[in-house]
């Protein structure tokens, strides 16, 4: 998983980025994986939200600073 979050800002530059170009590659440590991103459907986020919060306290901020705007999140499967 990953977020659209800009840190709360009024932008959807991460989002915008991912759905631009869903084949991507991320890096974990030393290794790269190729992935397919895609946004989370609303009962996907309403599930995954509770544990970006348990990890990342200052999602919640993020979210109140964001307002109106629900931040997203990306799903991130492996590429083959």
């Amino acid at each position: 998983m990953a977020d659209g979050s800009t840190g709360g800002s009024g932008l959807h530059l991460h989002e915008q980025a991912w759905e631009a170009n869903p084949d991507n590659t991320i890096r974990i440590g030393a290794d790269l994986h190729p992935v397919r991103a895609r946004v989370a459907t609303d009962a996907e986020r309403n599930r995954l939200w509770p544990q970006f919060i348990e990890s990342f306290p200052s999602y919640g901020s993020f979210q109140r600073h964001a307002g109106n705007r629900t931040i997203p999140i990306v799903i991130l499967t492996p590429r083959r």
